[in-house]
């Protein structure tokens, strides 16, 4: 399975960037220019060219905002087929039969019997018809927590790193990569264009110099060019994937949020982007 998206959103960064470079200079020329402000008193009021000025700058910034929402339309659309093909076929084709619930309160009660002397062996050969169930996987995970006495996910799935580690590592990657990816995807390139330049006709302001991306955008941008790069890999053998200490430190969190899979009342204190 090949993903190929890190190049798709790089172009439609290139092309809103070219865009904004445009629109920054002619919006940003048009009120500093005054030859331009010159030649529309003549046939106007001050009141009047004002507004005609504005006007044009406001139908310049609407023309790109259109443009944009396609380039935003175009990096939404790459990450919601990446996000389809990346996902593993036997958890996407995953039902769970009839005597399901059965199975589950089958596997905790082996878990029970083991007590505190539980190893991650054990526990692999318990676990191991649930590993296309990442959300059981969870369950199963906090059940084990509570009963050996662990203080968090990351002494979990550091003692049982076959039953639990290399599956929700797994898991989380997949829904951290596409959960932030996603977030930031919702505002790229539409955010509203500030403007940068001013000038005054008469006591009339005209507001100019519009396209210029704040340096959050910027951000963003290459941040989600980044994460592009991440999730090609899962595509192949060597997918990434966040090592155990990233839940120590609190860095899939934020994305967990996102999905609704944990309380908001846990803390994300120590998010940091990756």
């Amino acid at each position: 399975m090949e993903i190929k998206i890190k190049e798709n959103i790089e172009n439609a960064i290139k092309r809103h960037r070219l865009l904004s470079e445009k629109l920054l200079k002619e919006t940003t020329e048009l009120v500093t220019d005054p030859s331009i402000v010159t030649r529309l008193l003549k046939r106007h009021s001050p009141e009047m060219a004002a507004k005609v000025l504005q006007d044009e700058i406001n139908g310049m910034v609407l023309q790109a905002n259109d443009l944009d929402k396609l380039n935003n339309a175009e990096v939404k659309k790459n990450i919601s087929e990446a996000k389809l093909a990346a996902m593993p076929e036997t958890v996407r084709a995953f039902t769970k039969p009839a005597d399901y619930q059965q199975q589950i309160s089958n596997a905790l009660a082996f878990l029970s019997l083991e007590g505190d002397r539980l190893t991650d062996q054990a526990a692999f050969a318990i676990l191991k018809p649930f590993f296309n169930d990442w959300e059981q996987m969870h369950l199963f995970e906090r059940a084990v927590l509570q009963q050996m006495h662990l203080e968090n996910e990351y002494m979990t799935r550091s003692a049982f790193p076959t039953a639990l580690g290399a599956v929700l590592n797994k898991a989380d990657t997949y829904t951290a990569l596409f959960g932030e990816a996603e977030m930031l995807a919702e505002q790229l390139f539409i955010r509203k264009k500030e403007h940068g330049s001013t000038c005054t006709i008469g006591e009339f302001p005209v507001y100019g110099g519009c396209g210029l991306d704040s340096y959050d955008e910027v951000a963003a941008e290459e941040r989600i060019v980044e994460l592009a790069g991440l999730i090609e890999t899962l595509g192949s053998d060597k997918a990434f994937v966040y090592d155990s200490a990233d839940f120590k430190y609190g860095r899939l969190y934020q994305a967990r949020h996102q999905i609704g899979t944990v309380s908001p009342a846990d803390s994300d204190a120590g998010f940091v982007w990756l």
